[in-house]
């Protein structure tokens, strides 16, 4: 996980908050979730507007999300040699 703060795609504080999340299952969607919380936080604080602004947000964010679960879906898929070597 260290890798990922060193390439600047994690913060330090985002690091521990990631590594103190206890559940049962992976914990890679917790990013998807802050960013949602973060797009309802800056409605409330008047920096987007408007009601569509917040939905076409999140409409982008879960796009990302249904593709990374695509990538993990496909993950699972062994796929055969084409040639053999």
């Amino acid at each position: 996980m260290e890798s990922i703060v060193i390439a600047g795609f994690l913060n330090e504080n985002e690091l521990q908050d990631l590594e103190n999340i206890n559940l049962m299952y992976n914990k890679y969607w917790a990013p998807v979730n802050w960013s949602m919380a973060i797009c309802m936080q800056a409605y409330k604080e008047g920096c987007i507007e408007t009601i569509p602004g917040v939905v076409a947000i999140q409409t982008e964010i879960k796009k990302f999300r249904t593709g990374l679960a695509q990538l993990c879906n496909y993950d699972w898929v062994p796929i055969p040699i084409a040639y053999p070597q």
